[in-house]
């Protein structure tokens, strides 16, 4: 169906016909359609497609999920294999959910509309470090009884799944664990003409909505962040275009047009119309390399660390789930294939009662993917031909940095209390760090109260410690995992009372009614301050007499100074 419906597009941009007659043409002239087809693969596909045994079903409803797949070659955009829905098909052109629905895409979206252009627009790189925070608490409203001020999004926006924050964050782990926030902030410095013309223009997202106003005046734009950032567009995307679009990661930053039909030929074997292969470069093959880098870490221990063929042949891809968890997606590569699959109701709806989020399309990613590899794999084993691996260009280097600065470490990066904050990450030749971390200052802390210092401490209980130079003001106290671990200077004649164990030294500089963050699972912050010395102030001691004595006034020293000339 998907081949018989491209030929009609085919010979309607080639020849110019409409579609009634391209289509009366294709049925009863005696045309063929030559297809990029790859039967053996084809024939996997559709065995776990057709296999009820490969769905969970949770009740006995008529009405359960349905599922799409695409694999394509990354060398040519060859789509070697297409099924537009579960089960046997036994109807002709029904409804294709490869190439004729249109989805939204979640988070498996984030490394071609964002982290992907960002790093070849040079804004980002593999060890930058984002704050994993909220963005907005929405509107302000005084509430009518207890006269307190209150937000819209009193949990902030956006948020993550599972809903916690990390704090400082690199873009790589930003990927591997699928943080929103941390997307959004990429996403804004990118820019958003950047993201969405990167989406369209260079890999061929056509269903995407730049500008809509509905009768009602109502206007829809994906050029916004949470479509951009989250994947939640007006319409959506297909399967076909989804999976075509991750061939740059796989093939060196080159983008292929993906066709189903190679050629159509007339009756006597002559070329009517020749679908010849499109390709453009995109991004760099450094940045491509780069980004399936990222991508491997959430096949080998992010969100897609399920997928087993990941110990016998190199994998890289990224899952999505939609708001309410109404679409599940995976969209991963090998050095062979790229596979797209989608997962939802026709009808959208929650897919809460099936597996943890983006379980099912993983598996059968797996499934399918082992077994249409597995030739490859014993080819390897008997020594006939080496299995393909990711290529690193040599332009790629390894460099150390802070994971909290994305900069070069210094003393008080190896100070902090979470032991060592060094990182090893990837960068093109030239984007390596080179500025040192300027996030972590130096603390004094109090070893017997095992909290910041305050100036009635004893001098001998000090040691210095590592903190983040990091100011965060929220109007809700919610939960970041390093906010225990931020600093800030104070002033001097700052007033240390009223503090308590859940609350960083540094309370009473915010804005009254503001928090930084707390931890979870702590029953004090790491950078509380020395409550016992507050309450129990030590009297630093006095020069001692014999160093009294020792010392002598500037006018005694030129007095001497003098004379002994």
């Amino acid at each position: 169906d998907a081949a018989q419906q491209e030929a009609v597009q085919l010979l309607m941009d080639k020849f110019g016909y409409s579609k009634t007659y391209a289509e009366k043409l294709l049925l009863t002239s005696g045309l063929n359609i030559v297809t990029a087809q790859d039967p053996r693969i084809q024939e996997v596909v559709e065995s776990y497609f057709e296999n009820d045994a490969t769905w969970e079903r949770h009740d006995e409803s008529p009405i359960q999920p349905n599922c799409s797949c695409v694999i394509v070659d990354p060398n040519n955009g060859n789509v070697l294999a297409l099924v537009g829905g579960r089960g046997e098909k036994n109807i002709n052109l029904g409804l294709n959910y490869a190439t004729q629905t249109k989805r939204p895409a979640g988070s498996s979206i984030k490394p071609l509309s964002v982290y992907g252009p960002a790093l070849e627009n040079g804004v980002i790189t593999y060890g930058t470090v984002l704050d994993d925070v909220p963005i907005d608490f929405g509107d302000q409203s005084v509430d009518p009884e207890t006269g307190e001020i209150v937000y819209s999004r009193p949990n902030g926006y956006p948020r993550n799944a599972p809903n916690r924050y990390a704090g400082l964050t690199t873009v790589h782990e930003s990927v591997r664990v699928s943080k929103n926030t941390t997307t959004w902030r990429a996403l804004d410095m990118l820019g958003l003409q950047n993201s969405f013309d990167f989406l369209t223009k260079k890999l061929g997202i056509s269903t995407l909505v730049h500008r809509k106003v509905t009768s009602s005046g109502y206007v829809y734009s994906d050029l916004s962040y949470a479509p951009l950032s989250m994947g939640e567009f007006t319409y959506g995307v297909t399967v076909k275009e989804m999976t075509a679009a991750y061939q740059i990661f796989a093939n060196g930053g080159i983008f292929n047009e993906e066709r189903i039909v190679l050629q159509i030929l007339d009756s006597n074997g002559d070329v009517v119309v020749d679908n010849e292969s499109k390709s453009e470069i995109v991004m760099s093959a450094e940045n491509a390399a780069i980004m399936t880098k990222i991508l491997e870490e959430v096949v080998d221990t992010g969100t897609a660390s399920y997928i087993s063929l990941k110990n016998t042949v190199d994998c890289a891809g990224k899952t999505g789930t939609t708001q309410s968890n109404k679409d599940r997606w995976f969209v991963g590569y090998t050095p062979y294939y790229v596979c797209g699959i989608w997962f939802g109701y026709s009808m959208p709806r929650s897919l809460d009662k099936f597996n943890a989020t983006s379980t099912i399309p993983i598996v059968l990613w797996n499934n399918i993917m082992t077994e249409i590899t597995s030739e490859y794999v014993a080819a390897d084993k008997a020594g006939k031909e080496e299995l393909k691996t990711f290529e690193m260009p040599r332009s790629i280097i390894t460099a150390t940095y802070c994971k909290d600065s994305g900069k070069l470490m210094t003393d008080a990066c190896k100070a902090d209390p979470r032991k060592s904050r060094a990182e090893i990450g990837y960068f093109v030749r030239g984007t390596e760090p080179t500025e040192y971390c300027d996030v972590h200052v130096l603390v004094d802390y109090d070893q017997f109260s095992e909290a910041v210092a305050v100036p009635t401490c004893p001098h001998s209980d000090l040691i210095q410690v590592g903190l983040l130079n990091i100011y965060r003001e929220f109007p809700t106290d919610i939960y970041v995992d390093d906010g225990q671990y931020t600093a800030q200077e104070l002033p001097k004649d700052y007033d240390y009372s009223n503090l308590g164990y859940y609350m960083p030294y540094y309370q009473n500089i915010l804005p009254e009614g503001f928090f930084v963050g707390q931890p979870r699972n702590s029953w004090k912050y790491y950078n509380l301050a020395c409550i016992y010395h507050i309450n129990n102030p030590v009297i630093q001691p006095e020069p001692d007499d014999e160093q009294n004595d020792l010392m002598i006034s500037n006018e005694e020293l030129l007095s001497i100074v003098l004379s002994y000339r």
